[in-house]
């Protein structure tokens, strides 16, 4: 069968495949194409292809749509081929761009060159077919008729019908009709079918896109005219006469030669015959180099024209390449009569523009008018702006020829396509365009080029072509409003704190003078919030935004939320508080300090040294040793109350947070500062525990739990406290009594496992600001477990006026520190800078040395054959899903969750899914009884983590077969100290808890091996969990092993932690590790790669 292949995809080279392709698919594509995977190539048409291609234990469908040559370039090169003119898909799971669609091109690319090669070699044996009757297809052709093609002239057009042999040798049109063709497969020669039915397609394309009818001398849709079917009919009768089907005219009708895609249509400029002094431009028809004058043109546009021929006969040959619409009304039109005065006009104004349209020849003896020596032209428009907007200068540099505005000029606008340029002479003056670029950063470029600049480039650029003017070698046009301006130096800022009686915030005043002068503030607030990098005085002078100290003065002054002065519009102000301190010093480091209130600058002193003037002791009825740390926390808590304000104890888990929260409260009973109760907020499950603690470590302090609403309690809140001096109550019954709450006159509160509020939308956080208090301090070994909204949120309710503004917050900090940029370093040190006095935080290795090491190992595991096949299967399923849904991960966040969590379940157990699957083994339990085994043997015992509850079941029910004791406890246990008693007592070799029930709360230093069979999203959340055991109390080292089933979400999913991990660590323990964020979209869509 002839294979219709665009003979350019010869030109889709490697270098092509690989601009198109990554490496890894270019690479497999290539090698299915050199091992023969490509099987079954099927071509339809001259625009459609599809192949088998035997894949990775199957083979999947290939489908081609081929685009035709541009008809703007026919003479296409491979550097401008573009995977625009193939359309390919694949029944594999990428659906496209795939390694099978590689294969498939490499393997046409390969069969376009032989058939090139073959053709030259056996052009011998096609024309003595055509003279001595060879016979076609000689091996297994038995059977198979030929197939002709039978025309008829109908006025100035062509009829084609499809023929057959009949039973005396003539044609005859029997059963066939173009319709039919389209479904034929056996009974003809398939080197004449595969063109016939090409045809056939041709038509009903046609037909179809253009509402055209099947008409002629036979039944409806036998025959088709020549003029309809487009300009690949030219092409496809050339193949027939090529394979041997004859074209046989109609009983009666008049001959016809058909030639193939041969003519060009050009326009041509050159003298009128008949007419004196005129230039004539008109469409001319070329054969090679030879005119020739067509009868009528067929198609609109046309794609060929009708000749006349000897003896009566007509010609019909096709153009070379498809004419476009304006090409058509050229060929179409009337010739134009050009005086000869005016050809400089044609010349430089319209001739180019035609010879965009279509090839433009002319005459020898036309001779077009030639310009003067080119200049450098620049074009210079440049805008003051209106307020807020920058200064822009417009920089256009192209050639001018001749003298005067007129021209012509040759600029990005127009004039590139001028006849009349002397490039060589435009070439010497190249050198010319660095001279007008010095003054910017912006790279010299061949003109015509066109360069816009903005603020600070703007004006010095402005300034710098003052001094070329004047020159000869280049022209000048100003266009704009701002021709130049003076740079003037030297601003400075002022500061001044004064007291406000009876507010415990302080009033800043900005001001800022430029040569002694001062200069309206909000002037230079409202250019630095715009982003520019220059202000434009009203004395017409101007001042350089640029450097490092007016960048970080727009950062600071941004924070400060200044107004204008009412009584001296150059001053602004703004409140500050003393937790603030950080901001005023690197606002004062930029300016001079003209007065400073003595209250502020003791308050500003004693922050800076993150300490009281005289040490604090242990208070004496304390039943506890404070380590040295501990006291020192005590200190810090101490000095912070004692100044009005709070803070976040952030110390890692299981150093004590309790004990010095406890010894606070009892120092301030011991002083008589208990103006009234201190309230600690805590998790529903440790608020028994903090009764007990406090009964323990502080026992003449009363203590009361409050651990249920006044509604269920039956009296009020007041009635409830009594004269106790510790109020132990949970976030839900704060949340739901906020309002007896925020009565109280509290003291402090603490706020235990203070990350249950930091969503400040939620109304958890919403109700604990509400209540009042004279200091609130945030209790969390993980004050970060997200993002920097997290630290936010701690922040503005312990020290809500560091950083008063959320938005301000998330802009200057969380999204500079997450992105990891250029800036990121730096905006993170301003932000450890800020929070160092209000957060504390130690760790187990810098205060506990004596703590036994924790060593932490990641368990890979292989999942079971058939679990495998169900994983992959489903991978692909939700990995289709959620990439669909991506484009708006806010909206589809919970649908996109729900799908990775089936993913996590499923690298567990496939029953925990689809109960169907309940039989499949897991891997990862049989992993964990085998080491659980060794653990039991040695005499040790172990924490058991899970997210999910249905796991720890599965884990259950398997231990209880294997004969390992075990405990279960997850968030809806009843009973949750006796399972805790019961493990403590030596009664269960295992402790099964989920991860989120047994995060906090709990203290279990009898276990020295922790599983955790599952990583979860947030790696602080498996961190509180380790810590259950690794606290201080523990003797012996604690194995740690992290359990993920290989080459899964899970591995995605630890991968993201590491990232989390990095973040916590810069910005609470201040380590040196990349800065990453939360989830974001392309963290969802590397969990599915």
């Amino acid at each position: 069968m002839h294979v219709v292949i665009p003979v350019w995809l010869a030109q889709v080279d490697d270098s092509v495949l690989r601009r198109w392709y990554d490496e890894p698919t270019w690479r497999r594509g290539r090698e299915y194409a050199m091992r023969g995977h490509v099987l079954d190539v099927d071509v339809i048409g001259s625009t459609r292809i599809t192949a088998t291609v035997l894949g990775s234990g199957r083979s999947y469908r290939v489908t081609i749509a081929v685009l035709p040559v541009p008809p703007s370039d026919p003479g296409l090169e491979h550097t401008q081929i573009t995977s625009r003119m193939l359309h390919l898909s694949c029944t594999c799971p990428v659906g496209w761009e795939c390694k099978h669609a590689v294969a498939t091109i490499i393997h046409l690319r390969s069969q376009v060159l032989r058939g090139t090669a073959e053709r030259e070699r056996s052009s011998w044996r096609s024309r003595l077919q055509e003279l001595a009757g060879a016979v076609d297809e000689p091996s297994g052709a038995a059977g198979r008729q030929p197939m002709a093609i039978e025309y008829r002239r109908v006025g100035d057009d062509v009829e084609l019908k499809a023929m057959k042999p009949g039973q005396r040798g003539r044609w005859v049109k029997g059963d066939l009709s173009w319709d039919r063709i389209a479904y034929l497969r056996e009974g003809f020669l398939r080197s004449h079918l595969g063109v016939m039915r090409a045809i056939a397609e041709c038509a009903d394309r046609a037909r179809r896109s253009e509402s055209y009818g099947y008409y002629g001398y036979g039944s409806r849709r036998t025959a088709i005219e020549l003029s309809m079917l487009g300009h690949e009919i030219w092409t496809l009768l050339d193949q027939a006469q090529d394979v041997g089907i004859e074209l046989v005219p109609a009983d009666a009708s008049r001959p016809v030669l058909f030639g193939g895609p041969m003519l060009d249509l050009v326009a041509h400029v050159g003298h009128a015959d008949d007419v004196d002094d005129v230039v004539r431009v008109g469409a001319l028809v070329l054969n090679g180099e030879a005119p020739v004058q067509a009868r009528t043109y067929l198609g609109s546009p046309a794609h060929g024209v009708m000749l006349d021929g000897p003896d009566g006969a007509a010609i019909a040959v096709g153009f070379r390449y498809p004419l476009t619409t304006q090409q058509h009304a050229i060929l179409t039109s009337r010739p134009v009569d050009v005086p000869e005065t005016d050809l400089a006009e044609f010349a430089f104004g319209y001739l180019p523009s035609l010879a965009r349209r279509i090839p433009v020849t002319v005459a020898p003896d036309v001779e077009l008018p030639q310009p003067e020596a080119p200049r450098l032209l620049v074009e210079v428009t440049g805008r003051a702006g209106d307020s807020g907007m920058p200064v822009t200068t417009r920089v256009a540099i192209g050639y001018r020829y001749g003298r005067t505005e007129q021209g012509p000029d040759v600029t990005v606008r127009g004039g590139t396509t001028l006849a009349i340029r002397d490039r060589e002479a435009e070439q010497e003056l190249w050198p010319l365009v660095e001279e007008v670029l010095l003054a910017t950063d912006a790279q010299a470029s061949t003109p015509p080029m066109e360069l816009t600049f903005t603020g600070t480039p703007a004006l010095r650029m402005l300034a710098h072509l003052e001094t070329l003017r004047g020159r000869d070698d280049i022209v000048i046009v100003h266009r704009g409003d701002l021709v130049t301006a003076r740079e003037v130096t030297g601003a400075q800022l002022g500061l001044e704190v004064g007291e406000v009686e009876g507010r415990d915030w302080f009033d800043l005043a900005i001001d800022m003078t430029v040569d002694g002068a001062p200069v309206p503030l909000v002037d230079l607030i409202r250019a630095l919030a715009a982003g520019l990098d220059h202000l434009l005085l009203d004395t017409g002078a101007w001042i350089s935004l640029e450097g490092p100290e007016m960048q970080r003065l727009k950062e600071l002054l941004d924070e400060a939320e200044l107004v204008v002065d009412p009584t001296d519009p150059s001053l602004m102000r703004a409140r500050i508080r003393r937790e603030q301190v950080g901001f005023y010093d690197e606002l004062a480091a930029l300016g001079v300090i003209r007065r400073e209130a003595e209250a502020w600058k003791e308050s500003a002193r004693r922050l800076r040294a993150g300490r009281a003037d005289e040490p604090t002791d242990a208070p004496a009825h304390l039943q506890a040793v404070l380590r040295p740390y501990q006291l020192d926390g005590l200190r810090w808590l101490d000095f912070l109350q004692s100044m009005g304000m709070g803070g976040i104890l952030a110390d890692d888990m299981g150093l004590g947070k309790t004990v010095q929260t406890l010894a606070m409260v009892q120092l301030l009973a011991e002083r008589g500062q208990m103006e009234g109760p201190v309230l600690v907020v805590a998790p529903s499950s440790v608020v028994g525990g903090w009764a007990e603690q406090a009964a323990r470590f502080v026992p003449t302090l009363p203590t009361v739990a409050i651990t249920q609403t006044g509604r269920k309690r039956g009296n009020s809140l007041l009635e409830a406290i009594g004269g106790a001096s510790i109020v132990v109550t949970s976030y839900a019954v704060a949340r739901l009594d906020v309002e007896e709450f925020a009565t109280v006159g509290w003291r402090l509160v603490f706020l235990d496992e203070a990350q249950f509020v930091k969503n400040s939308k939620g109304q958890t956080y919403k109700a604990i600001r509400r209540i009042g208090c004279g200091s609130r301090f945030a209790l969390s070994g993980t004050p970060l477990e997200n993002n920097l909204m997290d630290l936010w949120s701690l922040l503005s309710l312990t020290a809500p006026g560091l950083f008063p503004d959320e938005p301000a917050f998330r802009a200057d900090y969380a999204k500079v520190i997450e992105a990891g940029g250029d800036d990121a370093a730096e905006v993170l040190g301003r932000l450890l800078r800020r929070i160092r006095p209000v957060m504390l935080r130690r760790t187990k290795e810098l205060v506990a040395p004596e703590l036994p090491p924790k060593q932490e190992q990641v368990v890979e595991v292989e999942l079971h054959p058939g679990h495998r096949r169900i994983y992959d299967r489903r991978l692909a399923l939700e990995r289709k899903k959620v990439l669909h849904l991506l484009g708006d991960v806010d909206r589809h966040r919970v649908e996109i969750l729900a799908a990775l969590t089936r993913l996590r379940q499923l690298s567990l157990a496939a029953g925990l899914v689809d109960e169907e699957h309940a039989a499949v083994p897991s891997a990862k339990i049989d992993v964990l009884v085998e080491m659980m085994a060794d653990v039991v043997a040695g005499g040790h015992r172990a924490l058991v983590f899970s997210s999910f509850p249905s796991f720890l079941r599965l884990v259950e029910k398997r231990f209880k077969q294997e004969g390992i004791a075990s405990v279960y406890l997850d968030g809806r246990t009843r009973k949750r100290q006796e399972r805790v008693d019961e493990f403590r007592a030596g009664r269960a070799d295992a402790f099964l808890i989920s991860l989120k029930a047994g995060g906090f709360g709990l203290n279990l230093t009898e276990a020295d091996y922790v599983f955790v069979t599952d990583p979860w999203w947030n790696p602080a959340a498996e961190a509180q969990a380790v810590d259950r055991a690794h606290r201080i109390g523990q003797d012996k080292t604690v194995m740690v092993y992290r359990m993920a089933s290989k080459d899964t979400i899970e591995a995605k999913v630890m991968a993201l932690q590491e990232h989390k991990r990095e973040l916590f660590s810069q910005v609470v323990d201040g380590g040196d590790a990349a800065i990453a964020g939360a989830l974001r979209a392309e963290d969802f869509r590397a969990l599915l790669e």
